[in-house]
Order: C-alpha cells, then sequence, then structure tokens
C-alpha cells in the first residue's frame, strides 16, 4: 500500500539516499541488524566460523600423515566457504541500504527499514522531542552520519533514526524535521503538551 496516493510524491529517501559506503562500514563492524542482541548472534557465528577454520588448519598441520597434503585441496573447502559467506553478508547489507524507505509526509515522519524482517516507524511530528546528528568512530572514517528523531518512548533512540547519510542531506533531512515539528507544536492546543 503506498504511503501517499498524490502521484507525483516522490520519498524523501530518493531525494535525499543513504550512501553506499554504509555497507562497507556496517561490515567492518558486523552490524547485520540494529538489534543489539541480534549483533551480539551475528558476531558469535562470524567468530565461530574463523574459529572452526582456524582449527581446520591448525588440525592440518599438527596431524601425522605419511603423504604430503595437497594444500589447495586443503583449504579449498575453507576459502569456498568464507567466500559464499561474504558475498551473501555483502548481498544482505546491499539490500538493507537499497530498501531502506524513509519520508517525511505531512502529518508524520515514516522510517522502514530490514530484508527479511521489516519494521515500520511512524512518528508523528507533534510526538518528537528532539532531532540530532551523531558520529560514530566508523561514521568518521566514512564520511557518513546518523540522524536520530528522539520521543518519549524508551525505544526511540534505537528504532527511529535514519543511518549512513552524508553531511548535505543529513542536514538537510534534520532541517525538514524540525520544521514540521514546529509547525505541528504550534498548531497544537497548548502548544503540544
Amino acid at each position: 500500500m503506498p504511503l501517499f496516493t498524490h502521484p507525483k510524491h516522490i520519498p524523501t529517501s530518493r531525494l535525499h539516499p543513504l550512501q553506499y559506503r554504509k555497507i562497507w562500514k556496517k561490515l567492518l563492524v558486523l552490524e547485520i541488524s540494529s538489534n543489539p542482541q541480534s549483533q551480539k548472534m551475528w558476531r558469535s557465528i562470524f567468530v565461530s566460523l574463523l574459529a572452526l577454520v582456524g582449527m581446520y588448519i591448525v588440525l592440518g598441520i599438527t596431524l601425522p600423515t605419511k603423504t604430503a597434503i595437497d594444500w589447495p585441496v586443503f583449504l579449498a573447502p575453507i576459502i569456498a566457504l568464507l567466500s559464499i559467506l561474504i558475498f551473501f553478508l555483502i548481498l544482505y547489507q546491499w539490500l538493507y541500504v537499497w530498501t531502506y524507505f524513509y519520508d517525511i509526509g505531512d502529518e508524520f515522519l515514516k522510517i522502514r527499514k530490514g530484508v527479511l524482517i521489516r519494521r515500520e516507524i511512524t512518528i508523528p511530528y507533534n510526538r518528537i522531542q528532539d532531532v540530532y546528528l551523531d558520529q560514530d568512530i566508523m561514521d568518521h572514517l566514512f564520511h557518513l552520519y546518523d540522524l536520530y528523531i528522539s520521543t518519549a518512548t524508551p525505544t526511540s533512540i534505537i528504532e527511529s533514526h535514519i543511518d549512513g547519510l552524508n553531511s548535505g542531506n543529513a542536514q538537510k533531512i534534520r532541517d525538514f524535521i524540525l520544521a514540521k515539528m514546529t509547525a505541528a507544536n504550534q498548531q497544537a492546543p497548548n502548544g503540544g503538551v
């Protein structure tokens, strides 16, 4: 179902898109999910695979054999497994950025993200308390910004953010949201309280 019925409406995520550099940032920190528990799960899977590869190599080196080890044949399954894993991680991150949707509508901000499990957040402007930009060390290295939209809900800091914007797009989207927030609070009785 479309967000708006106006046929010429272009979503904000298409006018001010995320940067594909975000893929490399997420791969370097193994951020498969914005949920901290899921990140721990993916990190443990990745570390387990690396440990398995390490044990495979150590066993191959230390086990006594009467014949010489054919290293290309011995390492081929490991290299194939790691190549497939890396391919699917890159594909997943690319799909995540490609399907990331956000739009500044007339009455609310809508954010939809996720590849396999889609999460959608709709935030009325009169409920927004703060809009700010943030950069961690990896964002700084890749020249990316995260835009956070704070509401009174405890999960707003985790769920309602747009990450992977360049400086210009981050500033424009923040200014759009602040203007909508100010207008919504001026129209509400008692200043939005």
